[in-house]
């Protein structure tokens, strides 16, 4: 149970750090070179970086991120995954780069070719977070996340 508790607050602390805003995170991601694969819960920028961060730990065996939790799988072969909830700054990220608008985060997007445009949105009056492509603004509505979380395994 220790371990548990100990693995739970390392990734607490680790999202912590990254910090509540959007432009913060990129920034945080950017400035220890994490790159990742959008729409890939064990590549993405932020699995990523908290597989760099606790990967190490024997007690780990795979990091997954979705859309509103971070889960921890344990190398024990009878414990569920460690489920970490994310913050709103940390769910409009995931939201963001799953939406190909971080291009700087995703790995090999040279190769890639320019991709789709992002699109603007909204949903609902919510937070709106800033694209990184074109200046556009991407609306999320986070006041559906029910409705979303029933709908989109992500």
């Amino acid at each position: 149970m220790g371990r548990r508790r100990d693995v739970r607050r390392g990734v607490e602390h680790l999202l912590r750090v990254l910090g509540e805003d959007v432009d913060v995170i990129v920034s945080s991601l950017e400035a220890q070179r994490v790159r990742g694969t959008p729409k890939d819960p064990a590549d993405c920028a932020l699995a990523r970086y908290l597989n760099a961060a606790i990967g190490g730990d024997p007690a780990v065996s795979l990091v997954r991120v979705w859309k509103y939790s971070v889960h921890v799988h344990l190398t024990s072969r009878y414990r569920r995954p460690l489920v970490v909830p994310l913050s709103d700054g940390l769910v409009q990220f995931i939201v963001a780069f799953d939406s190909d608008c971080l291009p700087r985060l995703v790995a090999h997007y040279d190769d890639r070719g320019p991709g789709r445009e992002c699109e603007s949105w909204q949903i609902g009056a919510a937070a709106v977070v800033p694209c990184a492509r074109a200046g556009r603004q991407v609306a999320l509505a986070l006041d559906r996340v029910s409705t979303v979380l029933s709908t989109d395994p992500r």
